[in-house]
């Protein structure tokens, strides 16, 4: 038997969620925010240091539903604080320690 095709990769994810133009604000793209939040927790779940790149970036600037989504993902996927699981606003500031303690491990590649 054939193995079914990959239906995503790493790669596809963050083409589709860059979208056609890294210049383009998140608001101008072409697809509502709901779908970039589900990518970018399906690139953190990845394990790869690509999706957690994207996601430093929406934590930093990206819309809320991206940036929590990423931040659920950091510290699902990332992190090792398992206190923090407690809350959103607790989950949030220790996503975003995370990454600042990590940031320049994983962007300086």
């Amino acid at each position: 038997r054939r193995r079914p095709a990959r239906p995503w990769t790493v790669e596809r994810l963050l083409a589709w969620y860059e979208g056609p133009s890294k210049e383009l604000a998140p608001e101008d793209r072409a697809w509502p925010n709901s779908p970039r939040a589900a990518a970018i927790t399906l690139l953190l779940a990845s394990r790869d240091v690509r999706g957690l790149r994207a996601a430093g970036a929406a934590i930093d600037a990206g819309d809320d539903e991206v940036r929590i989504a990423a931040g659920m993902g950091i510290d699902t996927y990332w992190s090792d604080d398992l206190s923090a699981k407690m809350n959103l606003e607790m989950i949030m500031s220790s996503a975003m320690a995370w990454w600042d303690a990590n940031r320049d491990r994983y962007t300086s590649r």
